[in-house]
């Protein structure tokens, strides 16, 4: 008799042929065995499909798919989520690799406790300066504490983002049926933050790779879909928050708009600043092209 899987992993990629073989077998050698992998290759140019189907052959615990063309990548996300049939659900990155019991120390945790939504482990980037130096933080206690902690981690997020989580949960989500927005992974936390405890085991870790979608180079001006975001980038995910978390008291909401402030002031000024460095560096290019002219006419 097949049975349902307690724990479905959603794995989206696109072009991910470099670092797939070993986010693949980390997968397979998870202790928690009741698992489901689930494959959306969103229209890969690479050898992507060849080292799916090279490592899948054979498994009745895959699922794999290929995108006709290249979607929006947050319905790549919400692709592979849609087609889990599980208690548990968790988004594993192509280029990330856990120790072998990351899912079974997250899965014991969460059933330790009915107010806990999502649960991850310790956690480290590919090629950090301190390698052996994991980052470890829980998001627990009332909303208002739970809150303050995220304001203090936000930066560091792919702990949570990646977590095991209760489908039941992330079900309400509103925004894995929207196209990307900038931050859209830091809102999908924030509803998680609305709904419960978000804890961290003592055991268990996570290598993140830093390749993903937000490193790429255009990565700022494709998120961006209205002029006003050129002024404020972070306006969806500020808008969501200032809806979500209205309840709160004076001072969770004072703290929450210097947060967006902030947030929005800071990425602004960065965007400006790589906007002079690239004017400046054009301007340079057409001077040297200018001068060599006058040089060679007699």
């Amino acid at each position: 008799m097949k049975r349902t899987p307690r724990v479905s992993i959603g794995m989206p990629i696109y072009n991910g042929a470099k670092s797939l073989q070993a986010a693949l077998e980390s997968v397979f050698s998870q202790s928690y065995d009741n698992l489901q992998l689930i494959i959306s290759n969103n229209a890969s140019t690479d050898d992507t499909e060849k080292i799916i189907k090279k490592n899948i052959k054979n498994r009745k615990d895959v699922k794999y798919y290929k995108q006709k063309k290249t979607i929006d990548p947050t319905k790549n996300f919400n692709f592979v989520f849609k087609k889990s049939q599980s208690k548990y659900f968790m988004w594993w990155a192509h280029d990330d690799v856990r120790s072998k019991d990351f899912i079974n120390e997250c899965v014991k945790k969460l059933e330790q406790n009915k107010k806990t939504v999502a649960v991850t482990c310790p956690f480290k980037f590919k090629g950090a300066n301190n390698k052996n130096k994991l980052i470890s933080y829980s998001l627990d206690g009332d909303i208002k504490n739970r809150l303050k902690m995220w304001f203090q981690h936000y930066k560091k997020c792919h702990g949570i983002f990646y977590s095991v989580i209760k489908k039941e949960i992330l079900l309400d989500c509103p925004f894995l049926r929207k196209e990307s927005f900038l931050a859209i992974d830091w809102a999908i936390i924030l509803f998680l933050i609305s709904r419960g405890t978000i804890q961290n085991t003592k055991k268990g870790f996570a290598t993140f790779g830093v390749n993903g979608y937000s490193s790429h180079k255009d990565f700022m001006k494709k998120s961006r879909k209205r002029k006003i975001e050129y002024l404020l980038p972070y306006l969806q995910y500020s808008a969501y928050a200032l809806k979500s978390f209205k309840l709160i008291n004076l001072q969770g909401k004072a703290n929450l708009i210097f947060h967006l402030c902030e947030l929005n002031i800071s990425t602004l000024i960065l965007v400006c600043k790589q906007f002079t460095k690239s004017s400046l560096r054009r301007s340079a290019v057409l001077l040297k092209k200018l001068a060599l002219k006058i040089i060679k006419t007699p």
